[in-house]
């Protein structure tokens, strides 16, 4: 491993926003020009794909949604057929095509088609998702309240509709939290791998139980930016930071 230490930037040396972000992201991707330094992958004999449905959670090519089951050499989409081998060192081989890619760059034009109105579960921006889910409330870091067990929509809003579970004699009564995707200020996975939901209202997390949290993730992600802002995305950053600096559409 390298570190580099360099000088730091003075925002106040700079007349345009751009300006400034060029030189922070020319410092932060200046590898991009490396070659990449090949993975060690798994002994043989292991399946190394197990569980990479949760990254890979849709079709990149029919832009089916959890359609992606498990082969015995890789991953094929129950909806149109499409099929990929993976290799020991988690390489994605187009089965159709040839081409290889990393997971990675899977799930970045998953987010991409999505974006693009592509998802069948979301055509033209219209998102009609829904799973299964366990709602927390989130007190404290040291404190986490289970709150009620039902289905999680992602709609013209966020919804949790459920009954709640706990002590009772409030267990098994109707819950309902409804979020305007507006209102929401942040999601993200927490190391339990479930779904962190924070708005005025509080902090809530949802044990995603029938589909991928990263998927549901990158849908608030979506949904949020059309709404809210535009935020790059990683891959977009290092796209750009390859052509040298030039403004993304």
């Amino acid at each position: 491993m390298v570190v580099e230490f360099f000088a730091p930037l003075n925002p106040s040396d700079y007349s345009d926003v751009e300006d400034f972000r060029r030189d922070v992201e020319e410092r932060i991707f200046s590898f991009v020009h490396d070659e990449p330094e090949p993975r060690l992958g798994f002994p043989a004999g292991r399946a190394p794909h197990r569980g990479i449905a949760t990254v890979m959670w849709g079709c990149i090519k029919c832009g089916a949604p959890m359609s992606m089951d498990h082969t015995d050499v890789g991953m094929k989409c129950r909806a149109c057929g499409a099929s990929f081998t993976v290799t020991p060192r988690l390489e994605l081989v187009d089965d159709a095509t040839g081409n290889t890619m990393l997971e990675r760059d899977y799930r970045a034009t998953l987010i991409e088609t999505l974006a693009e109105g592509r998802m069948l579960d979301a055509p033209n921006g219209e998102f009609n998702a829904v799973c299964s889910a366990d709602a927390y409330i989130i007190k404290s870091t040291r404190q986490l309240v289970p709150v009620a067990t039902g289905k999680l929509a992602l709609g013209a809003g966020l919804t949790f509709t459920g009954v709640t579970v706990g002590a009772k004699p409030d267990v098994g009564e109707p819950f309902e939290i409804s979020y305007a995707i507006e209102d929401i200020d942040f999601t993200y996975l927490n190391l339990a791998n479930h779904l962190v939901v924070v708005s005025r209202a509080g902090a809530y997390q949802f044990h995603i139980k029938d589909d991928s949290p990263v998927r549901w993730e990158d849908y608030l992600l979506v949904a949020r930016g059309s709404i809210v802002r535009q935020w790059r995305s990683g891959e977009q950053v290092r796209r750009r930071a390859r052509e040298g600096g030039s403004r993304l559409a």
